[in-house]
């Protein structure tokens, strides 16, 4: 089945797994089918590199943008300025190179219509560089001007997102108020509905505290903002309940979407379900942004022994424009 919107990719840092796991993807017949709607940024010398060494039988296109794109071929926007590098060892000096590449993927993406997938950074050596990137969600929150984004992870068995992301534990409970909440829930309601196409979506929301309290002896966020807050949204037309307690909320997925207070109360779930085809989605931006729900993993770098399953969905679900 033909992809029915345009998308643009970005490997993330040369050193890690992420240009191999693309290149790996062209195995999917989905993905191959489809090249002619898939364009890469990135510097040659990347795809090239690794090219000889996994057999796909694609020639690489050098394109301009999405008006030349062909079948059977890599299509790739050159984003000159690759320093050299070694699999396994990050190299600081591409840390400009690496950000380049995820703003002009903003930009092809707002000016063609287009989705975005991206491939794992190092975010420790992107801050050294840019002194405000935290995260990839973030920066592209903040790149596009947007009020409001959502972290959600997504695979065959689930879809959690998440109300905070990468930040310390002890500063979450700051931040699950009425209106972080509700930014979190209808941005979260109308991303499964514009992008995974769920009419009235229904959304499960967690507890903060353990067994959500229990009537105020473990914390009163549930009592005070988190329960007010559902109610709230329920007269508001939302198909929202809660709060359920995490550690049995999802043994009966009967929801299109959990909503997790933080980054750990949900993420060990999905992982743990279906690892390999856990995609990262962003929901709130002007386009829909999917990524690999892995990292750079220097550590099996230069083995090429990585499993590109997260990054074939994450093509997917970016070229059809919705979870499939």
């Amino acid at each position: 089945m033909k992809f029915n919107r345009k998308v643009v990719v970005t490997l993330g840092d040369p050193s890690g797994i992420g240009p191999e796991v693309f290149l790996k993807s062209l195995e999917s017949n989905t993905v191959r089918e489809n090249l002619e709607h898939i364009l890469v940024v990135s510097d040659p010398m990347v795809l090239e590199r690794l090219s000889g060494e996994i057999n796909h039988n694609l020639k690489l296109h050098e394109s301009e943008g999405f008006s030349d794109l062909k079948p059977n071929s890599i299509n790739f926007f050159p984003m000159n300025g690759c320093n050299e590098y070694n699999l396994a060892t990050p190299n600081q000096e591409n840390a400009n190179y690496i950000l380049g590449c995820i703003n002009k993927s903003i930009a092809m993406c707002i000016n063609d219509n287009a989705n975005l997938v991206t491939g794992p950074v190092n975010k420790k050596l992107i801050a050294n560089f840019e002194k405000n990137f935290t995260d990839h969600t973030s920066y592209l929150r903040i790149t596009t001007e947007v009020d409001n984004v959502l972290m959600v992870l997504t695979s065959p068995k689930l879809t959690v997102g998440l109300l905070t992301t990468h930040l310390p534990l002890r500063e979450v409970a700051d931040q699950v108020t009425q209106s972080n909440l509700t930014n979190a829930i209808k941005t979260f309601d109308k991303g499964l509905c514009d992008f995974f196409h769920i009419k009235k979506p229904r959304i499960a929301v967690l507890g903060l505290n353990p067994h959500c309290g229990e009537g105020g002896k473990f914390g009163h966020e549930e009592i005070e903002i988190i329960s007010p807050l559902i109610n709230k949204l329920k007269l508001q037309g939302h198909r929202v309940e809660g709060p359920f307690s995490a550690d049995t909320a999802f043994l009966d997925n009967k929801f299109d979407g959990i909503l997790a207070m933080y980054h750990d109360q949900a993420l060990p779930v999905i992982k743990t379900l279906d690892f390999s085809t856990t995609v990262n989605v962003t929901f709130g931006l002007p386009f829909l942004r999917t990524s690999v729900d892995h990292g750079t993993a220097y550590d099996i770098a230069n083995k090429l022994i990585a499993n590109p399953a997260s990054m074939v969905e994450a093509l997917k679900i970016a070229g059809y424009g919705k979870k499939i």
